[in-house]
């Protein structure tokens, strides 16, 4: 596991708690990932204050969505991301706003665990999905029936990832 907090405006006495929580939580995901006979993954995590910027830049250039990374959606505003490896040796990235680490009380620490936790679950589910032999896009379909499906695959990874969190997340803004 690696962090990158170059950007990041977090409290300098912050930082520890946030590595500390991330290394906790990853070496739990491996764990009951070697629990089901799957390899763990390696990890680069990026702590920053410009999020989307952050995300722009290291995006691959062949990504779905190639325009302009935007955090705002229908239910609130992305903080985390997780990118995917291209080669199997390389690490999955998540990319952390620092706005979840920013206040030092107890339910901004709780969310921010709670995300970083969510964000590890997507990695468990690629990791699973790889080892299972899943084929995520069938030939013959039409574009309309590979868009339902991967919309359909988004949504139901993110009620995955959801479901490995005890408590309900709290919306996080820069107010």
């Amino acid at each position: 596991m690696t962090f990158e907090t170059g950007a990041s405006v977090i409290p300098p006495d912050s930082l520890p708690r946030f590595k500390f929580f991330c290394t906790a939580l990853h070496r739990a995901t491996i764990q009951l990932l070697r629990r089901s006979r799957v390899r763990g993954f390696s990890l680069r995590v990026i702590l920053t204050h410009d999020f989307a910027a952050e995300i722009e830049r290291i995006r691959p250039s062949s990504d779905e969505n190639s325009g302009a990374y935007t955090t705002k959606r229908l239910a609130g505003t992305v903080v985390a991301k997780t990118l995917c490896p291209c080669e199997e040796a390389e690490p999955y990235v998540v990319v952390v706003d620092d706005v979840i680490w920013a206040e030092g009380d107890d339910e901004t620490l709780a969310n921010g665990i709670a995300t970083i936790a969510h964000e590890l679950a997507h990695c468990a589910i690629e990791k699973i999905r790889s080892a299972s032999g899943c084929v995520l896009f069938e030939s013959g379909l039409t574009t309309g029936e590979m868009a339902a499906r991967e919309i359909v695959r988004g949504a139901l990874d993110e009620y995955r990832a959801d479901m490995t969190i005890p408590f309900p997340q709290v919306p996080v803004s820069r107010e």
